[in-house]
């Protein structure tokens, strides 16, 4: 039967793949990978692999993840933050010893408006304990915000001075078909804080494969809004 309107339907599901990886999705039920280009507007460039499967995959659940992730406004300065941030009560860290740099690992020290400096952080979420908090990591997303890079356990994320940010991925096990491509994704000529959602998604996916975490280093101290100084 020849049909020139239709054609067969495959049912192929085309996933991004480190959308795939970071759900432990069984990679050995991955077809084929593709590469997809895409220009949009402003000139934002974005390169990224698909993995293509006849497997049903939740994508929808993957997204409102994604979604849901706050994504801070990040000041370096706190006459900019106090721009920002209108909270009755906020947190100012630093490290409880002055050997070692600052460090928390608890997630949910990150709000809406937040300062990010080597010396201090500021926030209106309190962090808790390493031994305590339901989500670890914050430190690899601070070292983002900072230097621009964060690397957690194979995954690399970079944002280069050229506007560029890369996810790329190494993989440990010897499966070539499916590592063959190092960098999973990759935008050009886009703006630092379009890629926090992403760098989040990936930190708090990655981090629960990790058992053993450093110590954390911090002191905090409690800031209340004056009265009348609310804008």
């Amino acid at each position: 039967m020849f049909l020139t309107k239709y054609e067969k339907s495959t049912d192929d599901t085309k996933v991004l793949l480190m959308y795939l990886r970071l759900n432990d999705y069984d990679l050995s039920k991955v077809k084929r990978l593709e590469q997809v280009e895409e220009n949009r507007q402003f000139d934002l460039k974005i390169k990224k692999i698909y993995g293509v499967t006849q497997e049903y995959v939740d994508i929808t659940t993957m997204e409102k993840e994604i979604e849901n992730i706050v994504c801070p406004i990040i000041c370096s300065e706190v006459q900019s933050y106090e721009c920002y941030s209108n909270e009755p009560i906020i947190y100012i860290y630093t490290a409880q010893s002055a050997e070692q740099p600052l460090l928390i690992n608890d997630m949910s020290v990150i709000s809406k408006a937040m300062l990010v400096t080597r010396d201090c952080i500021i926030s209106s979420h309190k962090a808790r304990p390493v031994t305590e908090c339901e989500e670890k990591g914050f430190m690899y997303f601070y070292n983002y915000v900072l230097y621009e890079k964060c690397v957690i356990n194979g995954w690399r994320m970079e944002y280069g001075k050229d506007k560029i940010f890369r996810v790329s991925y190494k993989s440990e096990d010897n499966d070539k078909k499916l590592t063959e491509y190092d960098t999973l994704f990759e935008a050009c000529e886009i703006d630092k804080t379009s890629t926090y959602k992403l760098v989040l998604y990936i930190i708090k996916k990655v981090s629960k494969q990790i058992n053993e975490w450093k110590s954390d280093n911090f002191k905090v101290e409690k800031y209340k809004l004056i009265n009348g100084s609310s804008h």
